[in-house]
């Protein structure tokens, strides 16, 4: 029994354990893998591709000459004549000239205010009460309690953002929002960034929460005491502070909402502007005066302490701690905590109503207002700027300033101005914006402008990236083929069927060229050293030289252009091979000299003086003396060659047709495709700028490649890709068509439109997201676990729900509810579209996901247990964030809770110790059982022994009985075999007789048809007929029944003379073992019929039910003799 016990404690141990997984660290999945490598093989060579693994064809020309790889061949080419070309005259069309920024205009003098009284100090009025509407008194002056009342907030569900969308006209990456995109409407009033890095929005309709990916709306249906709010705040502690029209002044924390209206110690339910200042006290301002709130008590400030009007438009700090107020009519006011100082009309501003204050770097201090545009105040001086200045409106609604120190003005009448101290530059509906009616503008982190419009959403400026250049006045598609900038710095554009664009940074000036481009597409363009200007186009070589234009090679098309270090002009053409120009002779490769392919799409002269050949077979390298030809077979990825480019660490850079980059170092290709990050494989252009970080362009988007020195790893480049959602207006990039220009500006020419970039300016994000939950939906259903209904409430147990989340701390959940689907968020709302999310489940997942750009992870059907899920995001910086946990908690069904198995595990000690019990009375009771059956077997067989005893005796009496009984048996069968054989030879012998008798009519017949004699034919039908009677049934019947039972006949007829023959006849068949339906077939008849018929004759003979006919028949006299005898005794035989 000990052991028992012992092995039911093992085994409660065993089942109350959960086995668990290693928690060895699992690493997260790269973005993109590191690039594969190989050495050039310019001896045996490859047989495969060595990034695609395809087997190599062998390298012929057209002429099935086999081309010569990884060897240096001899390379001289053959002289041919250099026909004259043709000139024109050529000159600049001022009507084709336009100004390099139509948006920009020079800043006129702005009108200047002196000052007048800059002593003026009103000193605070005594308190008195002031009056309420209601007819309650309220103090101003001095603190006093403000308490508002809770209310519930409902949680709504997400709204997926659809992706911001840029206007065709747009020539800056200006990015709209609105309804159609999940907002909750386009009317935003007031923004607010949080130090998350998330945006709040201040709307018709309700304040809004935007993180890049959803939306969260709370509206009157949520609990708002009003859909229109005016103002919005985040305080230092994380609330956020919003104004409903006409309901006082509400406070979120996150998990309730709190309600200050009219009666709780505010003047004024209507509020609109709203800061924090460096304190920590809240400031805000209504109709009737200026509110200061500590956290606990408010403070009013009203004309009676020295303000110059009650009704409030905006309030600011400045870096000095001063409260600076803009009235509705009386000018600005600023309050250092002691005293009111006003500026008005008599003291100089010329502003009446400031809807907008800023201070800039220089400490001068901006005011924006209605209808008088804004206003530049030094201390001593008002430097008034309006539309005759430069300004796009007059109606200034905001003010801000970015890192370089360019005001901002945001109007509802005009859209947006720049003020950089020279220009203003106006971003309208026709630079892009959705509306020129602002509202409100807010700057984040990255100097991206946010602007909240009346009827046309959200707006996300990012003025410091990609901008669409419009080069000519009438082309809002212009495609550029080549850059060049020349010995006066200017840059060229060489226009696809346009000629030459000329960009000295004040206008763009076109060549007139007298439609010579209009069918005559270009590609590449350069100035030599003699200052002429080459261009290659589809039919020849152009060569400008002052005003006049000279035309080579009308009927050769021209893809490529190079100047070497000798002043050689190389010519690279499509189908006629490669030209060398020294100025005085012309120099043909083609195949014949060693040539891949005669068509040539790209030149490059390296650091060393080499020159290197893109083909549509491979790549060349002409070191002055030979020719050496790379293909597959030397290592490279692709045939195609499109670009080349030399960095400054001398590595050659190779663009392809369909397998992406390769880089060069001289000893080994690294590849690069869309594999290791690249937007496409369709490799369009390559530069370096002059940061250290190469620039290429594809089919499909741009992309960055900046080398990670930390890890040392030559080969090893962080690619960010760029689309239309960082401000491309298109993606299509042109063959060799990039350029970085003395001043550190990038230019591209792409299918729609040319791109430039202000390297010096453009910061690229370092900083890595932080990533955060954001809700959990259970079972696919949204739940506000806040306001769970009371049956989810004794099923879901959490300790609190998190701030500003929808998912509740330490859930622990029952077994069945087990789908749970997790939404993430960052703090990065400026990159949102370029987050991946990475996460695992501790226990369920073996390995981190692969990255996606999906805020999300589902998981169905989770066992029960306890589970972290950790989870990271990666934005543009390409950095990890640090992991988020959470976790959570799934239980156990019942049956496999531990007090079950507890019980199940003593129920099982207490069932096999009640079986041994049970089986050890069952055993003891068997033997007394079996002992008593032993004992009655005994007996039993004594007495049965006897039994055999007399039984013998007995058999030997049956024996001799047996024996008798067979020989009786033997005797009736014999006499049975008798009676048949007698039967038998009684009816051949009257078969025989009828034969004879019917033979002897026949011949009597035959006789008598001879004679034809009347009378014998007479006789003979008479004869015939007593044949018949003779043979009827009942003839034969009668006959064989007399022949078997002599005499039964006469004993029926004596005994019943009433029977008719039909019934005589039922007797004979009876008589004979008939049975009924053997009776019925031979007189064709029913059966029914023969029962009714013997049912008629046991009447007629009056024979009893309990007699049967068959025995009655047997012996008719004993059984009527036997009747009567009873019919004497009394007995009613009836």
């Amino acid at each position: 029994m000990q052991r028992l016990y012992m092995f039911a404690l093992i085994g409660l141990l065993l089942t109350n354990c959960q086995q668990k997984r290693s928690t060895d660290k699992i690493e997260i999945p790269a973005l993109y893998p590191a690039p594969k490598s190989y050495p050039i093989n310019l001896e045996q060579g490859y047989s495969k591709n060595m990034l695609t693994g395809a087997n190599i064809k062998p390298l012929v020309t057209s002429r099935r000459d086999t081309i010569v790889t990884g060897k240096p061949i001899a390379f001289k080419g053959t002289i041919v004549p250099l026909a004259k070309g043709r000139e024109y005259r050529v000159a600049a069309n001022p009507a084709q000239q336009i100004a390099a920024f139509t948006n920009r205009f020079l800043a006129k003098s702005p009108t200047i205010y002196p000052l007048k009284d800059s002593s003026l100090v009103i000193k605070p009025k005594k308190s008195n009460p002031y009056i309420i509407l209601k007819g309650d008194t309220l103090l101003t002056g001095v603190p006093i309690p403000f308490k508002g009342k809770k209310r519930v907030l409902k949680q709504p569900d997400l709204v997926k953002a659809k992706p911001m969308f840029s206007r065709d006209q747009a020539l800056y990456n200006i990015q709209n929002l609105d309804v159609l995109q999940g907002m909750a409407s386009s009317k935003v009033y007031d923004l607010c960034l949080t130090k998350k890095g998330n945006l709040w929005l201040a709307t018709y309709n309700g304040i809004s929460h935007y993180d890049g990916h959803s939306f969260i709306h709370y509206s009157r249906k949520e609990g708002l005491p009003n859909g229109n709010v005016r103002a919005i705040l985040e305080d230092r502690k994380g609330n956020i502070w919003f104004s409903p029209m006409g309901k006082g002044l509400c406070r979120f924390d996150g998990d309730s909402l709190t309600v200050f209206a009219q009666g709780t110690g505010t003047l004024q339910n209507s509020i609109w502007p709203i800061i924090e200042d460096s304190k920590g006290n809240l400031w805000w301002g209504s109709s009737r005066g200026l509110v200061k709130y500590d956290g606990n008590n408010v403070t009013h400030y009203t004309t009676r302490e020295g303000l110059s009007e009650n009704y409030i438009e905006s309030i600011y700090e400045d870096r000095k701690g001063n409260i600076w107020i803009g009235t509705s009519s009386k000018g600005v006011n600023k309050f250092d905590g002691k005293r009111f100082v006003q500026y008005t009309y008599q003291q100089g501003l010329p502003l009446a109503r400031v809807y907008a204050i800023l201070e800039d770097k220089q400490g001068n201090m901006w005011f924006g207002s209605n209808g008088r545009g804004a206003v530049k105040f030094d201390g001593k001086q008002f430097f008034h700027y309006t539309r005759t200045q430069g300004l796009s409106g007059m109606i200034v609604k905001s003010l801000s300033e970015d890192r370089q120190g360019n005001i901002w003005m945001a109007t509802s009448d005009g859209g947006l101005s720049k003020f950089d101290g020279q220009y203003f530059f106006h971003f309208t509906n026709k630079e892009g914006l959705g509306g020129n009616h602002i509202l409100k503008m807010i700057k984040d982190t990255q100097d991206n402008l946010w602007l909240g419009t009346y009827k046309n959403g959200l707006i996300k400026c990012d003025f410091n990236t990609f901008s669409k250049r419009k080069i000519r006045e009438n082309a809002s598609e212009e495609v550029v083929r080549a850059f060049w900038q020349d010995q006066q710095q200017r840059l060229l554009l060489l226009t696809q069927l346009g000629g030459v664009v000329s960009y000295n940074k004040e206008s763009f000036k076109a060549l007139d060229s007298t439609s010579f481009f209009a069918n005559r597409p270009a590609y590449d363009v350069l100035q030599d050293k003699n200052g002429a200007i080459w261009l290659a186009i589809f039919g020849g070589l152009i060569k400008y030289e002052g005003n006049t234009m000279t035309h080579y090679m009308p009927n050769i098309i021209v893809r490529a252009l190079l100047e070497d270090r000798q002043g050689n002009l190389w010519i690279g053409t499509q189908g006629y091979g490669l030209y060398k120009y020294d100025g005085e002779q012309l120099t043909k490769f083609t195949n014949a000299d060693g040539l891949p392919h005669t068509g040539i799409s790209t030149l490059l002269e390296d650091r060393a003086g080499n020159i290197w050949i893109g083909t549509e077979r491979g790549l060349s390298k002409y070191d002055g003396r030979s020719l050496v030809n790379y293909s597959e077979k030397e290592g490279l990825s692709d045939l195609v060659i499109m670009t080349l480019y030399e960095d400054a660490q001398g590595f050659l850079w190779i663009g392809t047709y369909a397998q992406g980059l390769m880089r060069f170092d001289g000893q080994q290709i690294s590849y690069y495709t869309t594999r290791e990050g690249l937007s496409d494989n369709l490799v369009k252009s390559i530069i370096q700028d002059r940061q250290g970080t190469i620039w290429v362009g594809t089919e499909k988007g741009l992309n960055r490649l900046s080398w990670l020195k930390a890890i040392n790893v030559k080969n090893a480049y962080k690619i960010q890709q760029f689309g239309q959602t960082d401000g491309l207006k298109a993606i299509d990039f042109e063959t060799n068509s990039v350029f970085l220009d003395k001043d550190q500006i990038l230019w591209w020419g792409t299918g729609k439109s040319v791109l430039n970039l202000d390297t010096k300016t453009y910061g690229f994000p370092a900083k890595r997201p932080q990533v955060s939950l954001k809700q959990i939906a259970i079972n696919e259903q949204f739940l506000d676990y806040r306001n769970l209904s009371d049956s989810l409430k004794q099923t879901i147990d959490f300790e609190r729900v998190a701030k500003f989340a929808n998912y509740p701390v330490r859930l622990s959940l029952p077994y069945d509810l087990n789908h749970l689907t997790f939404r993430f968020t960052t703090q990065n709302l400026y990159q949102a579209h370029k987050i991946k999310y990475s996460y695992k489940i501790d226990r369920v997942d073996q390995q981190w996901s692969t990255p996606s750009d999906q805020p999300l992870a589902e998981y169905r059907n989770l066992p029960y247990g306890r589970f972290t899920l950790s989870v990271k995001a990666i934005g543009q910086s390409q950095i990890w964030s640090e992991a988020f946990e959470y976790q959570f908690t799934i239980r156990p069904p019942w049956w496999h809770t531990w007090w079950f198995r507890l019980a199940y595990v003593l129920g099982g000690i207490l069932v096999i110790a009640g079986y041994v019990r049970w089986r050890t009375y069952s055993l003891k009771r068997r033997q007394k059982i079996l002992e008593q059956t032993i004992e009655e077997h005994t007996r039993d067989l004594k007495e049965s022994n006897e039994e055999l005893i007399q039984l013998s005796e007995n058999l030997k009496t049956n024996k001799e009985e047996i024996v008798a009984l067979k020989e009786k048996e033997k005797e009736m069968l014999e006499e049975q075999v008798k009676t048949g054989e007698s039967e038998f030879l009684l009816t051949m012998k009257s078969v025989q007789e009828k034969f004879t008798w019917i033979q002897t009519i026949k011949d009597n017949f035959s006789e008598a048809l001879k004679t034809n004699d009347p009378a014998q034919l007479k006789t003979i039908e008479k004869e015939l007929q007593k044949f018949l009677n003779t043979t009827s049934d009942i003839d034969i019947l009668s006959s064989r029944i007399e022949s078997r039972y002599p005499g039964i006949l006469a004993e029926l007829n004596t005994l019943f003379p009433n029977l008719t023959p039909n019934e005589i006849k039922h007797c004979i068949l009876i008589k004979l073992n008939l049975s009924v339906k053997e009776a019925a077939q031979l007189l064709s008849v029913s059966t029914h019929a023969v029962k009714m018929a013997r049912k008629r004759l046991r009447k007629k003979m009056n024979i009893p039910e309990e007699i049967l006919l068959k025995d009655f028949l047997h012996s008719p006299a004993y059984y009527i003799s036997e009747n009567l005898h009873t019919n004497s005794n009394g007995v009613d035989t009836e």
